[in-house]
């Protein structure tokens, strides 16, 4: 059973991000993305279990950049051509309502279209 709040859009983008309290800056990509949080694929390992990480990332067509807090609330292990890549879903916490609207904005552009 499917225990997500919200509809995933699939959606590969750059994603900055970085631990709280760290100056430790990270790149990736997302997997999907939706108005309740994000997903990375991580390489160098999965992130820390309820930890809490500053993201920023562009929607397409977008000049503005989403700066968020969220928080990791699950990982998963996946082999991709002989690489082991891990999926890590990360939950928005207070995210601000234009950057929830925007999301929402593209998401709706993306049903539209198919």
């Amino acid at each position: 059973m499917d225990k997500r709040k919200f509809h995933r859009y699939l959606l590969a983008i750059d994603i900055g991000f970085s631990k709280e309290n760290t100056a430790h800056k990270r790149k990736s990509k997302t997997k999907n993305v939706s108005i309740g949080g994000v997903c990375i694929t991580t390489s160098e390992g999965p992130l820390e279990l309820n930890g809490i990480y500053t993201l920023t990332f562009k929607l397409p067509d977008s000049s503005e950049a989403i700066l968020t807090k969220a928080k990791v609330v699950w990982s998963k292990a996946d082999m991709v051509n002989g690489r082991e890549l891990y999926d890590n879903g990360l939950e928005f916490i207070n995210i601000e309502e234009k950057n929830r609207s925007a999301i929402e904005d593209y998401a709706i552009g993306a049903v539209l279209e198919k």
